[in-house]
């Protein structure tokens, strides 16, 4: 009869799960903790220990925790979840998340709201995820994309009659080719190629540097690049 009534409870029970924390794996910088209402994070569970698969669930920090106006529930089941930050709509490079779990990378200029890091969630205090430790964390979550700086100086000794005019930086894998779009999957980390440009990735920024230094960032989907090397071309006053 005692084990009846347990096997009842471990049937019926459930809890909302509470996110309690979230950070990307450069703590020590800007990027890395994440536990504030600028944007906001999304959840997946997957199907492990034969839960139904909850995907981009919208998780927004208020209070010391990550809630949802869709809660999510686990019971006495082991559950599997992932996340990202920020959160997207999922249409457009984010469509693969209505269903599924697949970012598009598109490389670009550096915008905050489009640095995405992802990550498996672990049970606070250790231990798995379920009724009886609803508590998870998604710690040291890694950045999709590589993230590049430029910084452009004028010199103090420019030519006369030069502007230091800046156009069409093209970053490509060792003078060949660029991948300009790709895929992640967030819960394994698997790069689906994509198709590289032969032209490789080019930003026509068309400015004058008058004096001073001009900075430019880039969020790159990740590559490998042949013998290491990245190859940075800039035509300066038309050369």
């Amino acid at each position: 009869a005692l084990v009846s009534c347990e096997q009842e409870d471990k049937v019926s029970g459930e809890k909302t799960l509470a996110v309690v924390s979230a950070s990307s794996d450069d703590r020590p910088s800007t990027r890395g903790i994440i536990n504030d209402n600028t944007y906001a994070l999304g959840v997946f569970r997957t199907t492990a220990n034969t839960y139904a698969p909850l995907f981009n669930v919208k998780h927004i920090y208020s209070g010391g925790e990550w809630g949802a106006d869709d809660v999510i529930k686990v019971d006495y089941r082991n559950a599997s979840f992932f996340a990202y930050y920020p959160y997207h709509t999922a249409t457009g490079n984010y469509a693969g998340l209505a269903g599924g779990t697949t970012l598009t990378l598109q490389a670009q200029l550096f915008n905050a709201g489009e640095d995405i890091c992802y990550g498996a969630g672990e049970a606070s205090g250790g231990g798995p995820v379920s009724v009886y430790n609803p508590f998870v964390e998604f710690l040291n979550m890694k950045h999709a994309y590589a993230r590049l700086k430029l910084t452009f100086v004028r010199g103090t000794n420019v030519m006369s009659g030069r502007k230091c005019k800046i156009e069409n930086i093209v970053l490509k894998n060792n003078s060949t080719n660029f991948y300009l779009q790709r895929q992640v999957d967030i819960t394994t980390g698997t790069i689906t190629e994509g198709t590289p440009a032969a032209e490789g990735y080019v930003h026509n920024p068309n400015v004058e540097i008058a004096s001073g230094n001009q900075v430019y960032e880039y969020l790159l989907p990740p590559q490998s690049l042949t013998d290491n090397k990245l190859t940075i071309s800039v035509t300066v006053d038309g050369e």
